[in-house]
Parts: structure tokens; sequence; C-alpha cells
């Protein structure tokens, strides 16, 4: 994990191509709504361990492109719901 500072200047120094070929980053930082959104504006963002920080019930869309859901440690279908609304795409693992 890096703070937004230390992945803002890591990120901001690969070439077009190499910033095209990534899929997405998973929690590079901590959740913070302003932050994430502008480093989506770079690269694709997953939230996965940062979703736990968000209401379940919360009303306002999460900046993320991807939710990575772990059935064995959240209520998947509250957050797969949240994720058709907000037209997320989902991810779903298993907890290693």
């Amino acid at each position: 994990r890096l703070s937004w500072g230390t992945f803002s200047q890591f990120i901001l120094k690969l070439s077009p191509q190499a910033k095209r070929m990534i899929e997405y980053i998973e929690d590079p930082f901590p959740y913070d709504e302003e932050t994430w959104k502008e480093a989506r504006q770079i690269v694709p963002l997953a939230i996965d361990w940062e979703l736990r920080k968000i209401p379940i019930n919360s009303a306002q869309p999460i900046e993320a492109d991807v939710f990575v859901l772990k059935p064995t440690h959240q209520d998947i279908k509250v957050r797969m719901e949240q994720a058709i609304k907000w037209n997320k795409t989902v991810t779903v693992t298993s907890h290693m």
C-alpha cells in the first residue's frame, strides 16, 4: 500500500502504453473519495479491503471501477446490488 503522493509519482511515470495495459489496481492507497476520483482519471481502480470503510447503505457511488467481493467476508447480495446500481464491474475471489 502506498500513499496517494507515492502512487501518483509512480503511475504518472508510466508510459501511456503501459497504463493502457493495466486492467485495474486494487486498493493502491487508503480510500478517500477525492483522491480515488483523481486517481481513476489515470488508471482504473478496484476496491477490496477499503470497501469495508464504505457504509453498506451508502447512497453516494464509490469512486472505484471494480468491486472485489469475497463471499466469506461480506454481504455479497447487497454489494452486488450496489455494483449494478452504480454500473461497477465485479471480481469475486476467495480469502487467501
